[in-house]
């Protein structure tokens, strides 16, 4: 039953940061779902369970609502190898920390992404 309230809740976030987001946000920056989720499994349920969150997400962003192949797949791999070697030294289970290491995840995502682009 877990498995499958997973894999609901997959399509769910999917359908939301596809079609639900681009529809309510008229801009070229759009809120990123997908990568508010992965960084909270990381959080929450460490390494491994985040890796595998952040290849099924990154492949999932790539292939059906990105361009180009890769462009989110590899960042969102670093970001889980980055914060959960630091995961265990600064996280605490408080809201404001949770908003800044998303915060801060996303600044890296883009800053990752952009010298993909670049390169």
């Amino acid at each position: 039953m877990t498995r499958l309230a997973l894999v609901l809740c997959g399509f769910l976030i999917y359908f939301i940061q596809a079609q639900l987001l681009p529809a309510i946000f008229h801009t070229n920056w759009l809120p990123n779902l997908i990568l508010t989720i992965i960084v909270m499994v990381t959080l929450f349920k460490g390494r491994y369970m985040g890796l595998m969150a952040a290849v099924i997400g990154g492949i999932v962003h790539d292939v059906l609502i990105s361009n180009f192949f890769g462009l989110h797949l590899f960042p969102y791999v670093l970001v889980v190898y980055l914060l959960s070697a630091v995961k265990h030294r600064l996280y605490e289970e408080r809201w404001y920390w949770s908003s800044a290491i998303v915060a801060i995840c996303t600044l890296l995502d883009g800053f990752i992404r952009s010298l993909m682009i670049l390169a």
